[in-house]
């Protein structure tokens, strides 16, 4: 499969990698025997961004999304190497602000009510807590 086509998030990123013609033809090549109709490269765009987010082929890495990856991270790993898979940095600790934001993008992703996982929700908050110093249990985030 091209590696481009699972990473293009815009029409000007698919007018630079080729003609309307060719992309269909790379993107049939990745979903036969489907076909493609689309005969623009906003409609190209549209099956692109359907086929990153519904067809496995065209996920990055391991896990099949985003809120999975999150919540492998959340419950199964800790310390170090969890932090840095989250993106937590010394300046989530120092800024409350900076923990909240974090928090709150990932709480989006990982609670329950978003198709997510309680667990992962708990511990996500427990990481907050603690970058907040929180002791009164807010979890406003």
């Amino acid at each position: 499969m091209p590696m481009d086509l699972p990473t293009i998030q815009s029409v000007h990123e698919l007018e630079q990698i080729g003609t309307v013609d060719e992309i269909r033809q790379r993107l049939e090549l990745a979903v036969h025997p489907l076909r493609i109709d689309a005969t623009t490269y906003p409609e190209l765009l549209a099956v692109l961004q359907t086929l990153q987010t519904k067809w496995l082929d065209f996920h990055q890495g391991p896990f099949v999304s985003r809120q999975a990856e999150l919540i492998f991270y959340l419950t199964e790993l800790e310390g170090s190497v969890r932090n840095r898979l989250l993106g937590i940095t010394d300046a989530h600790y120092q800024d409350k602000e900076v923990a909240k934001k974090w928090c709150r993008s990932l709480a989006q992703q990982v609670h329950s009510d978003k198709g997510g996982n309680d667990a992962a929700y708990r511990v996500l908050l427990d990481l907050y807590k603690v970058m907040t110093d929180s002791e009164d249990g807010d979890d406003d985030a």
